[in-house]
């Protein structure tokens, strides 16, 4: 469920549910064609619990996104503010032209890759998202929705899965795939050899995304900012904001009980 909610991170609830070492373990044994029987059935199974979860609420995310597009960003809005002091807590220090490098690469107005895929995404749009999603899931803290939002293909994904759009979902898996045997390994180099770069790239491409989920941005052309209106949007970012706070809190709980 957490791959299909924007700023929760896949990783962070596989450390929660205690299964991360576990499941990073059992990806690069498969990688290497050298998995146990016993990591392939827990990738069996984790596997079919995400694909489960993700067939029956992408539904009601399509509906959200469809009917209540204002409150579903607001809320999405939230989620992201509440896991950026997540991610800085880990980090030593910030890397500003990374940093800066990963923000203007959301802001910089009319980057290819957001002009398309804010309208009908094409083949490269759809295979990158699956390709660098992957990534971004398996990393505590990185939420592969997120980047999908920040790519503007989240809402694409979501309406292909309610829709079984068979073309749409064959390429992102595709990139998945490709994203499983590449993508992975150069997340593991580039965090290991240069840790504060690279996680100060993605604060800044995280960073950036409050402008791309801006609520105000999807109010429709009959939108009105009044009282009420202002007040739902502060309700839905706040239930974001606590969601992650909580998740966070759940998290460290049980990393201490361990």
């Amino acid at each position: 469920m957490a791959n299909l909610i924007p700023g929760v991170s896949g990783g962070t609830m596989a450390v929660i549910t205690g299964i991360y070492e576990e499941l990073i373990s059992s990806i690069s044994d498969l990688m290497r064609f050298k998995v146990s029987k016993k990591k392939l059935f827990f990738l069996i199974i984790v596997s079919l619990g995400m694909v489960v979860s993700i067939f029956s609420l992408s539904s009601l995310m399509d509906y959200l996104l469809k009917n209540h597009e204002f409150l579903t960003y607001s809320f999405f809005f939230g989620l992201i503010i509440g896991a950026i002091p997540n991610i800085t807590r880990k980090m030593k220090r910030v890397k500003v032209i990374s940093f800066l490098l990963g923000l203007f690469l959301v802001l910089i107005p009319g980057f290819p890759i957001w002009k398309h895929a804010q309208s009908n995404p094409g083949f490269p749009t759809i295979i990158l998202s699956g390709y660098l999603g992957i990534g971004a899931m398996i990393l505590p803290g990185f939420s592969g929705s997120l980047l999908l939002l920040i790519l503007g293909t989240y809402d694409n994904l979501i309406s292909a899965i309610s829709e079984m759009d068979v073309k749409f979902l064959a390429i992102f898996s595709l990139g998945m795939i490709l994203g499983l045997l590449s993508f992975v390994k150069i997340i593991e180099y580039a965090m290991k050899k240069y840790p504060m770069g690279t996680k100060s790239f993605i604060l800044g491409l995280i960073v950036g995304s409050l402008y791309m989920v801006n609520p105000f941005k999807f109010g429709g052309d009959n939108f009105k900012l009044d009282d009420k209106t202002f007040l739902s949007c502060v309700v839905f970012i706040l239930l974001g904001v606590m969601l992650i706070i909580s998740l966070e809190k759940l998290a460290n709980s049980l990393r201490k009980s361990n």
